[in-house]
């Protein structure tokens, strides 16, 4: 497996209080995010909250196994975590470097998913090949900037033992999947080895509570884990104000730690739900897309 081309950066005590990197060390990640597809940032995340959250993901996990495993792979258990107050951390679910690098991306964003996923010791098979999101147009020569910037955070140190994620940098530039809406999201096994000769797959290892930011078009599969211990990971979607907003759904007290967040979400606030649904509680129901400040 070759070594992965992203921007890794450790962020400074400085960046960490202002909620930004500095700006040559901004304009390096954005550059790995346009060209490979990612670039990774250590260091803006407290571990404690890492460990909060996997705790609460535990609690869970048995009932989330349970459910049908994500693209029907056994031992990728999807695994939404519990969107109640006492589980939500800003560093995660609104990380202020995060949430500063998708908007010099995207313009003005929302939280478009909050979800994760559990790879369970001993599992065996990788998932198919796929991307998280389509071309928005067909017949492109050339593929638009994003309108959608994902953020994996892994709750314990990922290595290439315990559940990598492998991805084909570059493969966002593919104009190709359009051509596939709303068929699969799994890429063409005819497209897959031509690509391998050109620019071979990656895997990411990174350590606890990073922030992995990816482009959900470039093609990406979980792996394996032949560890005996569970690799949970949680993910976030930020989408620019005017893309398709669908409403999230959070238990009534999660309302004032959003609030704090200061994250633009179309958030439904329930007393009682079932939050380890997939899809989610989306309804396929558009929320209304209400006016913004594109430079919020």
């Amino acid at each position: 497996m070759h070594e992965h081309p992203f921007i890794v950066l450790v962020v400074t005590a400085e960046e960490l209080s202002s909620g930004t990197l500095a700006s040559e060390r901004q304009t390096a990640v954005l550059d790995s995010f346009r060209t490979h597809g990612a670039a990774i940032i250590v260091g803006a995340v407290d571990l404690g909250h890492c460990d909060a959250l996997r705790a609460a993901m535990d609690e869970d996990l048995d009932d989330a196994a349970r459910r049908p495993f994500a693209l029907d792979i056994p031992g990728h258990v999807q695994h939404n975590p519990p969107p109640r107050a006492k589980d939500l951390f800003v560093d995660i679910i609104a990380n202020p470097i995060a949430m500063s690098l998708a908007r010099a991306l995207m313009g003005s964003v929302r939280l478009s998913l909050y979800t994760g996923n559990t790879m369970l010791p001993h599992t065996t098979q990788q998932q198919p090949l796929h991307w998280d999101e389509y071309q928005l147009w067909p017949d492109l020569d050339a593929a638009p900037p994003p309108a959608a910037v994902t953020v994996n955070i892994p709750l314990v140190d990922v290595t290439l033992a315990n559940g990598a994620l492998e991805v084909w940098p570059g493969t966002h530039h593919d104009v190709r999947s359009a051509r596939m809406f709303p068929k699969t999201l799994e890429v063409p096994h005819e497209w897959i080895e031509t690509r391998r000769a050109k620019v071979p797959p990656v895997r990411i290892p990174m350590p606890k509570g990073a922030l992995l930011l990816r482009d959900p078009r470039m093609w990406h599969r979980g792996t394996t884990n032949s560890t005996d211990q569970a690799r949970p990971m949680v993910a976030m979607s930020y989408q620019p104000w005017w893309y398709r907003p669908l409403a999230i759904d959070f238990y009534s007290d999660a309302e004032p730690v959003l609030a704090k967040a200061g994250i633009k979400t179309e958030a439904r606030f329930r007393d009682a739900f079932d939050h380890l649904v997939w899809p989610p509680n989306w309804d396929l129901v558009p929320a209304p897309i209400r006016e913004s400040d594109p430079t919020a």
